[in-house]
């Protein structure tokens, strides 16, 4: 299985899950407040990571300037209290039918 990096962005309910379903995820708001995109997406790198995040900044970093990531999932959840389940059962099977609404990865 492999390692989530997780942005300050997400959501610590979504983090939370995550860990509970067996992922290994690097939380950024657990190591530092108001740390830069790059040095976020450099350590995703550095772990063999995929990233995820809320923010629309890393898919600049990645297609704008071209830069190689392991994986990048942008998050767009707008009732939080049913998709943290989703976004699990996602990283855990992609066609999983309990995929909350139109999730897909």
């Amino acid at each position: 299985m492999n390692q989530e990096c997780a942005d300050e962005s997400v959501d610590g309910s979504i983090v939370e899950r995550l860990r509970l379903d067996g992922h290994r995820v690097l939380y950024v708001a657990e190591m530092q407040r108001s740390v830069d995109d790059e040095v976020v997406f450099e350590l995703a790198n550095s772990e063999k990571a995929i990233l995820i995040t809320e923010d629309k900044d890393f898919g600049e970093i990645v297609y704008r300037l071209g830069r190689v990531a392991l994986g990048v999932v942008l998050l767009r959840l707008p009732d939080l209290s049913q998709s943290s389940h989703g976004v699990s059962c996602a990283f855990a099977n992609p066609s999983d039918p309990a995929l909350p609404g139109n999730a897909r990865l």
